[in-house]
């Protein structure tokens, strides 16, 4: 098992270059037995997320201008982060399955925990008071499993979400319906516990460590479309795949304002480029409630020329295509290799 440890590290941490040789290796080392939960758990509790002294993070808040005071400095960083992560897994799907502070500044991508990651290191950077915020119902009163952070402004806790699809709208001083603050220690707690979690399924269900991210995160992308300081449409991708490795592709399109969001259309594949479309019955519905969408069939020609949002999402799905089919291959080879 020692020889394995470090390889483990290094894959968890996503520190390798070929994922699927390196999950090989942790594979068989189960198979051969030589697997230690506790031991491998334990890699799983050395993770840290925020460094709030690295290079990187450094270099960052030294672009601040120097007379800005504490909450003028916050909405430096809010704003940079808006403006230059974008929401997404694209560049590196499978691990780590949590970014930490510089991977998602170093990526330039992330997920709402990684932003929240960023967030955070650069308050602890400026000794200012911060708190990670779960979201069990957002701005929306849409239920949702959401992460972003708080600040302390010397008179209150303010909320901050720098993800765009909420920040570039409400993202200051935002007023999620449902929250839950959180101490950094204990959420990083959590984040090694969660990280574990997931790894363990993907090992205890599929024998295949290399499966972990797409697991974790199968929200892969959001497109910002179009932005007004009034509204913001953006497209989002999520890929999901079951017990047989048989993959599924959900794309919807979502309109979002200070006060309402909205979500038209939808678009599922289970095959490359083939689509079927689905058109909203009920908005007050969550956006994963079936009962929301009525199924109009196999997308055709003639509907892109009928719903200009349709043409809108295509046009979106053809440029992140080639990075999509890539995990699509992925998992299309594990399936193989079982």
């Amino acid at each position: 098992m020692v020889s394995y440890v470090n390889e483990i590290e290094q894959l968890i941490n996503g520190k390798v270059s070929d994922v699927k040789k390196s999950a090989s290796k942790v594979n068989q080392a189960r198979n051969q037995d030589k697997w230690e939960g506790t031991q491998i758990e334990q890699i799983f509790k050395q993770r840290t997320y925020c460094h709030p002294k690295a290079d990187i993070i450094v270099d960052l808040i030294r672009q601040i201008p120097s007379q800005y005071d504490n909450q003028q400095k916050v909405y430096w960083i809010f704003n940079w982060l808006v403006s230059n992560i974008n929401y997404s897994r694209l560049k590196q799907p499978h691990f780590p399955l949590v970014r930490t502070d510089v991977d998602t500044l170093s990526l330039r991508e992330g997920t709402c925990g990684d932003f929240s990651n960023l967030f955070v290191s650069c308050m602890l950077h400026l000794d200012i008071p911060t708190k990670y915020v779960r979201v069990k119902r957002d701005v929306y009163n849409d239920e949702q499993d959401h992460i972003c952070a708080a600040f302390f402004d010397g008179d209150r806790w303010m909320l901050v979400d720098p993800t765009p699809s909420y920040g570039l709208i409400n993202g200051w001083d935002i007023r999620h319906k449902e929250i839950e603050l959180i101490e950094p220690e204990k959420h990083w707690e959590e984040l090694q516990n969660e990280e574990y979690q997931w790894f363990s399924i993907a090992m205890n269900k599929y024998n295949d460590a290399a499966i972990s991210g797409i697991l974790f995160a199968p929200w892969i992308h959001e497109s910002i479309i179009h932005t007004t300081k009034d509204q913001t449409k953006t497209v989002f991708f999520l890929l999901t795949f079951d017990k047989n490795y048989n993959w599924k592709l959900w794309v919807t399109y979502h309109e979002q304002s200070a006060r309402k969001r909205s979500c038209p259309i939808r678009l599922r594949s289970t095959k490359k480029g083939v689509y079927e479309w689905d058109e909203c019955l009920d908005d007050t519905l969550e956006v994963w409630d079936e009962n929301r969408w009525e199924s109009k069939g196999f997308l055709l020609e003639g509907d892109l020329s009928r719903n200009s949002l349709l043409k809108t999402v295509i046009k979106e799905i053809r440029m992140v295509e080639p990075s999509i089919l890539e995990i699509i291959y992925f998992i299309e080879d594990r399936a193989n290799q079982k």
